[in-house]
């Protein structure tokens, strides 16, 4: 965690912007997308109810309010904090225990109606 940087408001920005396609797309295109192209996560699906704008608050962390947002939307964004964990992928290719060691670290974290992560 100590080696991991801060995101930049430039980086913060290309991400949501990247968020934004999940709600632009068709159901019909995830009917039609090849199984192994959803691997990777840039399989993009239609979530129905969005609100028209989402205001963000940028303090000691990014604090989205999910009071008003669907669950899938919720859900893709609590899967965008996810990432790998080193330690676990150190202590498996020593053939070390990695019990009790996570294999994904999940940055964001659910309070009183607000997503941070």
């Amino acid at each position: 965690m100590a080696a991991t940087r801060k995101v930049t408001k430039p980086q913060l920005q290309s991400t949501l912007n990247q968020l934004n396609s999940y709600i632009e797309s068709a159901p019909d295109d995830i009917e039609k997308s090849e199984p192994w192209k959803k691997i990777n996560g840039n399989e993009t699906i239609k979530i129905n109810d969005c609100p028209q704008k989402l205001i963000l608050t940028l303090a000691d962390q990014l604090y989205v309010p999910i009071a008003n947002l669907p669950g899938k939307l919720t859900s893709k964004l609590k899967h965008c904090a996810v990432f790998s964990n080193p330690e676990f992928y150190k202590r498996q290719a020593l053939r070390l225990s990695t019990i009790g060691v996570s294999r994904y670290i999940c940055s964001a974290h659910i309070e009183n109606l607000w997503k941070r992560t």
